[in-house]
């Protein structure tokens, strides 16, 4: 038996079938876009956790999550005008808590019971409460104005989270990622885990599937307890099968060593920084195809 992280994408940008609404939260620019039927209506600067630039990972930490959630629940609040609930933490962040063994195997299946259900439990080590709300985008604390100042959710000025709350509904999904993290780190992110119940010594992998600029493109990425990852990303032409280019980053930094680079092979056009930019383009799409597909939160 083995702890194998599996993901199977089949993803075609140009032929998508989206769901009517979508939020994106792009973490680095602090900006909440609101999509309808693949179109951008609406965008909103917002605020982060206090601990803004890693992904959450237990109660208490300060940092908003990463992945693909939905809105699970819609209420007023007294502290923050309006509050929309995300299902924090979800599949994904319970299974990959248990591998990195973050949590005991009786939390493991207690968090796990409430992720299926959507329903965040306040008995979870890896926090609960997590949403959008209002609030402001800064706050004065100490006679300093404080950027980030939440405990891990997505905060707009007030008259910004009353416009969004009428345009959004229960069930809507959120994507919410880095794009100026390592690629490796903001896929991770992205990559459902399913474990074997009890066992979290094997390393984890998954994979992409995608067509980008008419080429497929295959992405695996590959981790162990060690610490050691590794990322490898190659093109193929379709119909003839042609390998148009193949790139190995054994550490994953998203940076080409003099020897990674001796052993990759690439067709004009191709370059890995700009690759690596085009898949985080299109991952707020590939994420929605997931979702539909039923394999999201």
């Amino acid at each position: 038996m083995r702890n194998i992280i599996f993901l199977w994408i089949f993803f075609c940008l140009f032929s998508l079938s989206w769901a009517q609404d979508l939020l994106v939260v792009e973490k680095y620019s602090r900006t909440l876009y609101f999509y309808r039927d693949r179109t951008i209506q609406k965008a909103y600067p917002v605020a982060l956790g206090w601990n803004p630039d890693v992904p959450k990972k237990e109660k208490g930490d300060g940092a908003t999550p990463e992945g693909f959630y939905f809105i699970v629940a819609k209420r007023p609040s007294r502290k923050y005008t309006l509050f929309m609930e995300l299902n924090y933490p979800n599949l994904k962040d319970v299974n990959l808590a248990w591998w990195e063994g973050r949590l005991s195997y009786e939390d493991y299946q207690r968090c796990l019971e409430a992720a299926r259900k959507r329903e965040p439990s306040p008995s979870c080590p890896l926090g609960f409460g997590i949403g959008i709300h209002g609030g402001g985008v800064f706050k004065e604390r100490d006679g300093k104005i404080v950027k980030d100042w939440t405990y891990g959710c997505i905060a707009l000025n007030d008259q910004d989270i009353r416009e969004l709350y009428r345009l959004v509904k229960v069930g809507t999904p959120v994507i919410i990622y880095n794009a100026k993290r390592p690629l490796f780190e903001t896929l991770k992110q992205f990559v459902f885990p399913i474990q074997t119940p009890g066992i979290r010594l094997h390393p984890w992998w998954g994979e992409w599937e995608f067509l980008l600029r008419g080429v497929l493109v295959k992405a695996s990425l590959w981790e162990d307890h060690r610490g050691d990852r590794r990322l490898i990303i190659w093109g193929l032409k379709p119909g003839v099968n042609r390998l148009l280019f193949f790139y190995r980053d054994d550490n994953a930094d998203g940076v080409l060593s003099p020897w990674e680079a001796a052993r990759v092979f690439s067709a004009p056009g191709w370059d890995y920084n700009r690759l690596q930019r085009e898949i985080l383009e299109v991952l707020p799409f590939w994420a929605e195809e997931q979702i539909l597909k039923g394999r999201g939160g």
